[in-house]
């Protein structure tokens, strides 16, 4: 899952549909971001995902369910 910031940002987004998603001069990186560095992680993108309102989220759960009906498919 792509994380990004503003180049000039310490915030990391991972959800498509919050509202600081960076379009533009961003830095894009494939695995979570180090918060110790005093680098931080997205609350809106947190609680979209939280909520199941992250495209991320989305993407997840429907890979997860065609997993779960490959495994049992009885119970599909």
């Amino acid at each position: 899952m792509p994380y990004r910031k503003l180049d000039t940002s310490i915030k990391w987004h991972w959800c498509h549909d919050c509202s600081g998603w960076p379009l533009n001069d961003f830095r894009q990186r494939e695995d979570k971001p180090p918060t110790w560095s005093g680098q931080s992680l997205c609350e809106e993108c947190a609680t979209r995902d939280h909520c199941s309102e992250c495209q991320h989220s989305i993407e997840l759960r429907t890979g997860l369910d065609d997993e779960f009906q490959r495994m049992f498919p009885e119970q599909a």
